[in-house]
């Protein structure tokens, strides 16, 4: 589990978040940041709903804000 708490379980009702967390990953990362394009692309693919869109998206920013603040505690702990 996340220490922050931000990161929600594979518990049954997170499944589709990590799905599609899983398929925007791929396009999501790169070296200098993130391409939140992907998240967009994703979206429109699976034909996710506009209504449900900000809700999924803030679970999403939130798991890439842990993953590069996890990022940054690596960079700073190799050197």
């Amino acid at each position: 589990m996340c220490p922050e708490g931000k990161i929600p379980s594979l518990a049954s009702g997170n499944h589709e978040l990590w799905g599609l967390f899983n398929l925007m990953l791929p396009g999501l990362t790169r070296e200098s940041g993130y391409d939140y394009s992907a998240i967009q692309v994703v979206f429109d693919i699976q034909g996710i709903e506009q209504a449900r869109r900000p809700a999924i998206l803030r679970r999403i920013v939130a798991l890439i804000d842990v993953l590069d603040k996890a990022k940054r505690e690596r960079r700073a702990n190799a050197s």
